[in-house]
């Protein structure tokens, strides 16, 4: 078919890989080149991204002039970034015809930066917001295409949300696109905002004389598996106890925050307010274990 629109994309984890699955079946779209990032790369995509048959470059370096030219030279429309760990400067944002596309897994202009799909748990948000935006040199500041959000059900985990944003991602950006290449969208500016920073293993330590029970329940689902998820560790030992699932409770015994409690065989841990019942945890509770 001629007049096909040529993309590259730009990624290193799952999203991206449904993003290149889903537009490879549509006949309208020609996938020029796909870029992973050495850094933080899902090794576990590579296989499947062999099966699809299309070019693929693993790098270091993203503003190279062997990247722009290509883009330049096969009059690419689009790029498209799939949660990247590199900054795009002005030459390479600017190389194809149309730009540079940013799926952002944050609702804006309230979540720029990383770990955005985590951050909104934890901090309490009901419905879970995720943006395609034109991208710039800021950290997501660009214009706003379009946006989508979706009920943060009590029982979801982090795992949960990513599976959610993944479907859904490929279906919002095929839609804007056919809006974009037309002029038919009207972009959104998208001013100040929180600038997350990226999570790493150490910020995943359970503070409970600060944290209420649902904090730590959101907390807890925020950051378990595939995460390395919340821990604590035992007073008076070295021990670390990393907590992967467990459940408000109203339960608020006249005892410090952190220690451990049982009744009728289940494990509780008592919060900053009421506690939460620990379902699945990486060390075996004892009755007033302390956690720290």
């Amino acid at each position: 078919m001629k007049n096909k629109k040529k993309i590259c994309f730009f990624f290193n984890h799952e999203r991206g890989l449904n993003v290149v699955k889903y537009f490879s079946k549509i006949n309208t779209y020609e996938i020029k080149n796909i870029y992973l990032s050495k850094k933080n790369l899902n090794k576990k995509i590579l296989p499947l991204i062999k099966k699809l048959n299309l070019n693929y470059n693993i790098i270091k370096k993203v503003n190279s002039y062997k990247i722009i030219s290509f883009i330049k030279k096969n009059k690419v429309d689009i790029n498209i970034i799939c949660a990247f760990p590199y900054f795009f400067k002005k030459d390479l944002l600017n190389s194809a015809k149309f730009g540079t596309l940013n799926m952002h897994g944050g609702k804006l202009p309230n979540y720029k930066g990383a770990s955005t799909l985590n951050w909104q748990i934890i901090n309490g948000e009901k419905k879970i917001g995720i943006s395609i935006i034109k991208a710039n040199t800021s950290i997501d500041g660009g214009d706003i295409l379009s946006q989508y959000s979706f009920n943060l059900k009590d029982n979801h985990e982090i795992s949960d949300v990513h599976k959610i944003v993944n479907k859904k991602f490929p279906v919002i950006l095929e839609n804007t696109l056919k809006r974009y290449f037309k002029g038919k969208i009207k972009l959104k500016k998208n001013y100040e905002g929180k600038i997350y920073k990226q999570r790493s293993e150490k910020d995943g330590k359970i503070n409970w004389h600060l944290m209420n029970s649902l904090e730590v329940y959101n907390f807890v689902r925020a950051i378990t598996k595939p995460y390395p998820g919340a821990f604590s560790y035992i007073y008076n030992t070295k021990k670390k106890v990393v907590i992967y699932k467990c459940a408000k409770s109203k339960l608020k015994p006249k005892i410090p925050p952190g220690y451990v409690f049982k009744i009728g065989g289940k494990t509780f841990v008592k919060c900053f307010k009421q506690s939460v019942e620990i379902i699945n945890c990486s060390t075996k509770l004892k009755d007033r274990n302390l956690l720290i």
